[in-house]
């Protein structure tokens, strides 16, 4: 049973300054899985949506969500996840990701940072 590492790096530009912010993530396949947010090195949350500020204060801050996904099905291998970030609790940008495990009960583990930019 491996471990695969999916890493991104990603940007998102507010939209408004005064915006509350939020993110949230999902899994999009029904393989076991948990995931984190953290603003720079501050842990948020874990496993539900999270609001993280006013845009104008998240200037240049970066937020990471670690998703892990362990492969249960025997009919497939793929893991697919999408990230959310919200303005007002308007989705204003959708990030996916997907990848297949090598083998059944592989884990995936998804490293996703966004670095906000006004």
């Amino acid at each position: 049973m491996a471990t695969i590492f999916v890493e991104a790096d990603e940007k998102y530009k507010v939209s408004n300054d005064h915006a509350k912010i939020s993110i949230d993530a999902k899994k999009y396949n029904p393989q076991g899985g948990a995931y984190s947010f953290f603003l720079d090195e501050d842990y948020l949350g874990s496993n539900k949506e999270k609001r993280i500020g006013i845009g104008k204060n998240l200037e240049d801050k970066t937020i990471t969500i670690s998703f892990t996904i362990k492969d249960k099905l025997e009919e497939t291998n793929w893991t697919s996840i999408k990230v959310f970030i919200k303005e007002d609790d308007v989705i204003k940008k959708e990030y996916e990701y997907s990848k297949e495990a090598e083998k059944h009960l592989d884990t995936v583990q998804y490293l996703i940072k966004v670095k906000i930019e006004l």
